[in-house]
């Protein structure tokens, strides 16, 4: 019977290592802040486009115009969205 009983409980060690591997990261509030701020120039770009293109028709038939709104736009997505998963997980540091 006493082969069964750890000094140690599983849970609670699992819970010490992931302290471990997962470190805060020192400057999230300042990248939080940048992130957002790249999702509101995306919606603002959005509103932008829309009334560009209601006002001014001619626009909407510029093929590189929408090629290149379209372009900047999934960048500063994509960059906006790494930014907030990864301090939303935390960074991995190897031991």
């Amino acid at each position: 019977m006493k082969f069964f009983l750890t000094e140690y409980p599983i849970a609670s060690y699992h819970k010490e290592s992931l302290k471990l591997k997962y470190a805060p990261r020192s400057n999230s509030s300042k990248e939080m802040k940048c992130a957002f701020f790249l999702l509101l120039v995306i919606v603002m770009c959005n509103i932008g486009v829309v009334l560009l293109t209601k006002f001014f028709p001619f626009f909407f038939s510029l093929n590189l115009f929408v090629y290149i709104v379209a372009h900047v736009k999934s960048w500063i997505l994509s960059v906006s969205l790494n930014s907030i998963f990864s301090l939303s997980y935390g960074q991995i540091t190897q031991i």
